[in-house]
């Protein structure tokens, strides 16, 4: 199974992957939800690595994704992290720090074939 973490501050949004990664197969144990960069990073380097890591575009205490990737220095250069946004920025891919980004993904696309499909493009291991 796939270590998958998101970060989010909306609350709803974790019970929404939750039940989406559930319907996949997923165990509640492979995923895990923040609420910040702060706890991201205790987790990331207290429990690592993470084959999948979904990023909001605004979550504190950054509030920008790009703050949010220099906090998180200790994630394993090998885990995929999605960008997701409501409106994925104008600038995206004008910065070095871009490129650490391996997929965006609009918030208004999310769907479970949606998830599936892009979890699937990292062969992240799921349940059959």
């Amino acid at each position: 199974m796939s270590r998958i973490m998101l970060i989010d501050d909306h609350s709803a949004m974790g019970m929404i992957f939750r039940t989406m990664l559930g319907a996949m197969g997923q165990a509640p144990a492979d995923f895990e939800f923040c609420q910040d960069v702060d706890d991201a990073v205790t987790r990331i380097e207290n429990n690592p690595p993470y084959d999948v890591i979904f990023l909001d575009n605004i979550v504190p205490p950054a509030f920008e994704f790009r703050g949010s990737l220099e906090m998180m220095k200790a994630l394993d250069k090998t885990t995929n992290v999605v960008l997701l946004s409501g409106e994925i920025p104008d600038d995206f891919g004008s910065e070095t720090i871009d490129a650490r980004i391996a997929a965006c993904m609009e918030k208004d696309s999310l769907s479970p074939a949606n998830l599936h499909k892009l979890l699937m493009s990292f062969e992240a291991p799921m349940a059959s």
